[in-house]
């Protein structure tokens, strides 16, 4: 939850629509698309762990086990790969945080996020703006799906963790909107974003290190 919260480019494209959409309509309006772009954002997890439930429902049916050691190994070289891979492509190497999605995408997102009238364009966008982050997060979604499903005790439905799982991870984009509603702009958002650019990249790096160690040491997965 903690590496799929520190990723940017949802909320950069939020402040992007939210710096067009307070420039040319009321804050009403303007605080309304912000709500659609969050429940579009919203759905996509939802998908995900649909997705990746049917994954594991047609894998049950093989003679695949994903207890094995091979899995395990597998699982967690996955983790420390995707470690690196944030660390060194993340943030591209040029001065301030430009993400590793080319510039034709993200010329395309600042468009679009210009563009944006409706509430169902606010959806849309929320909906394909964590889509490029799907290589570094969907082995995520995977993982605590199993974990939840196979390995969780408490007495509380898989379905309302899955739920609590999913506000956790929009929750960043509510604390994005008081930020900007209490004054602060783009700017001040993008200088914001620059100066912890190092501390997340460390971070997120440890983040996956973290969770590929536990899995080694502790099979906390599986």
């Amino acid at each position: 939850m903690l590496i799929i919260t520190s990723m940017k480019l949802i909320p950069g494209v939020f402040a992007n629509l939210y710096h067009y959409a307070s420039g040319k309509y009321s804050a009403k309006k303007a605080g309304n698309l912000c709500l659609y772009f969050i429940l579009g954002v919203e759905l996509l997890p939802a998908l995900l762990f649909v997705t990746s439930n049917f994954l594991l429902y047609i894998l049950s049916y093989t003679s695949l086990d994903i207890t094995s050691d091979i899995i395990l190994w597998s699982t967690a070289g996955l983790l420390i790969a995707l470690g690196i891979a944030f660390f060194c492509f993340y943030f591209r190497h040029d001065k301030g945080t430009k993400l590793f999605i080319s510039r034709k995408t993200a010329l395309s997102f600042r468009k679009k996020a210009s563009l944006v009238e409706t509430n169902s364009d606010a959806f849309v966008l929320g909906l394909i703006s964590g889509i490029p982050e799907l290589l570094f997060t969907f082995p995520l979604y995977l993982i605590t799906l199993i974990e939840i499903t196979k390995s969780f005790v408490l007495p509380i439905p898989c379905s309302m963790i899955l739920i609590l799982f999913i506000l956790a991870i929009i929750s960043p984009l509510f604390f994005l909107y008081v930020y900007f509603r209490a004054g602060n702009n783009l700017a001040d958002f993008l200088r914001l974003r620059e100066k912890n650019k190092t501390f997340f990249r460390f971070f997120v790096t440890s983040l996956y290190f973290l969770f590929a160690l536990l899995i080694i040491l502790l099979k906390v997965i599986f």
